[in-house]
């Protein structure tokens, strides 16, 4: 049958007559095709239904249609991401963003969220409609919930830049507005976890008094979050810190937060996160504690001084290894050539880990058998064992020094490997120094799935804080001294020294030597 038997002779065009006749279901298959190829929208959804999803014609013909209808724009985007097909996703949600598609808005928004591009997210919804309480109906129901999603992502990414300013009037004008769940209730969590007080202007003697009357065990840490959804992953970390050995020894005193465009971190996944420290100085009077730890989003897990740096990918295993470095254990694997730990003074360096001088006693660490006698090796024994924090924990029937081809070497036997000794530890074998531990068996401080011994528990115990590091105000001061700013540095030099964690930090407070960045 012809296409033009069918036509009336009428002011309606070709396009509305072929489109009247497939919306009515009277259109033949020649018909619907010829309409297709001239782009009658009705043709090309009722052709893309009789199409495979993802086949060639499928994809042309939807590609057709989003010239036509923003949802088709969508669809595509959609099916690309399904593929992943990152470039065509985004061009598609981008093409469909800019003709003010909402769902597509919002998923570009929220990808930027995800990539923490978090100046665009800000610049994004910036102009966020918010529908007016009125009667409600359906599509403003619908234009309700994109607001709430919109408004949500804005304050966290206002939340990772500090404008405080802006969530404050977030928090007071939707705090307690049932139309919009969802930014209700990131700033029900932000008051949770007090992130609208974090830059509290208690002083700092009396936030001291507050630490020394609430805390439960010989030290303390803040976690600091950095994103929002990092607050609850805090929480969850804490819970299943409070059942592990280590709780007895250092409380998680609380939760909070700090801009991550703040803290000028940097550091990727093959190097150590190092932070602007000297932002602390803001936060003083709210963290009441020995210690920081900051999770952010990427970087090697490390500490320096009292603040404790992990990444929120990193395994619950990996928060507690750099937490023991906090309370004084040492790497047991390999350490970098000229570390700390592997250079004098000589001694113990930390609760597990000894740098034994073999001139300091008084013999070479190779000591023929035939020139020592019992009584030197005992004497040697005592000069030993008063450099080892664990020395106490050595039974007196456990020897220290082995016998290996007429010589006498520093060294528990094979003998005694299951008891507490000296064992020769890989943490300074990158230089020139030897270095010892207590026990001959991995650790969760050589591998972070091996288990924290009990051994190593009481021999924190005998040192609860012998060994432990310097509070963070130390970091703080040896910060703003790196940045000349020597008279603030005196400042939180003197507070370091009202929370000296030992005497060691103590002489090395009052003698300066933060200022060789020791």
């Amino acid at each position: 049958m012809s296409l033009l038997v069918l036509l009336p002779t009428s002011s309606f065009s070709l396009k509305q007559f072929l489109n009247q006749q497939i919306q009515q279901g009277q259109a033949t298959s020649a018909q619907v095709n010829y309409a297709a190829s001239i782009h009658v929208i009705s043709a090309l959804k009722l052709k893309l239904k009789q199409y495979t999803t993802g086949s060639d014609n499928w994809l042309n013909s939807l590609t057709l249609l989003a010239s036509k209808d923003i949802s088709a724009t969508y669809e595509l985007a959609m099916y690309y991401k399904q593929v992943g097909n990152e470039q065509q996703y985004l061009y598609w949600l981008n093409l469909g963003s800019k003709q003010s598609y909402p769902r597509a808005k919002l998923d570009l928004i929220s990808f930027y969220y995800q990539q923490e591009q978090y100046s665009q997210v800000i610049a994004e919804t910036e102009f966020v409609a918010i529908p007016v309480n009125t009667e409600l109906n359906l599509e403003r129901i619908a234009s309700i919930e994109l607001a709430d999603n919109f408004l949500a992502l804005r304050a966290k990414a206002l939340l990772v830049h500090g404008k405080m300013d802006e969530l404050i009037a977030f928090q007071a004008q939707f705090h307690n507005e049932p139309l919009y769940p969802i930014i209700q209730n990131v700033m029900r969590h932000l008051t949770e976890f007090k992130v609208f007080e974090h830059t509290s202007t208690r002083t700092d003697i009396a936030a001291l008094a507050e630490r020394t009357q609430t805390k439960q065990c010989p030290s303390s840490i803040s976690l600091i979050a950095t994103q929002y959804e990092d607050l609850e992953h805090l929480k969850r970390i804490k819970d299943d810190f409070s059942t592990h050995p280590l709780s007895t020894y250092i409380c998680i005193q609380q939760i909070s937060y700090a801009p991550l465009h703040a803290l000028k971190c940097t550091g990727d996944e093959n190097s150590a996160i190092m932070c602007n420290e000297s932002y602390w100085k803001l936060a003083t009077g709210s963290l009441n504690t020995d210690y920081i730890g900051v999770m952010l989003p990427r970087g090697g897990a490390n500490v320096h001084l009292g603040i404790m740096y992990w990444d929120r990918f990193d395994q619950f295993e990996v928060f507690i290894h750099e937490l023991s470095h906090l309370l004084g254990f040492i790497d047991e694997y390999a350490l970098p050539s000229g570390h700390n730990a592997c250079q004098p003074p000589f001694g113990s360096k930390g609760l597990n880990i000894a740098l034994l001088d073999s001139n300091q006693i008084q013999s070479s660490q190779t000591l023929h058998s035939n020139q020592i006698s019992t009584l030197e090796r005992k004497k040697i024994r005592a000069e030993v064992i008063k450099q080892l924090a664990w020395g106490n924990s050595i039974k007196d029937s456990t020897p220290i020094l082995t016998q290996h081809e007429g010589y006498w070497r520093i060294g528990t036997p094979e003998a005694y490997a299951s008891e507490i000794g000296i064992f020769s530890a890989e943490t300074c074998q990158e230089s020139d120094h030897l270095t010892y531990k207590p026990l001959n068996m991995p650790t969760a401080l050589r591998h972070t799935y091996a288990d924290f011994p009990q051994e190593y528990l009481d021999i924190l115990q005998d040192n609860a804080i012998d060994y432990a590091m310097p509070s963070f105000q130390y970091n703080v001061a040896l910060s703003l001294y790196r940045k000349d700013e020597d008279e603030a540095a005196e400042r939180w030099l003197r507070k370091a020294l009202i929370n000296k964690r030992n005497k060691k930090h103590h002489d090395m407070i009052v003698t300066g030597a933060i200022n060789k960045g020791e």
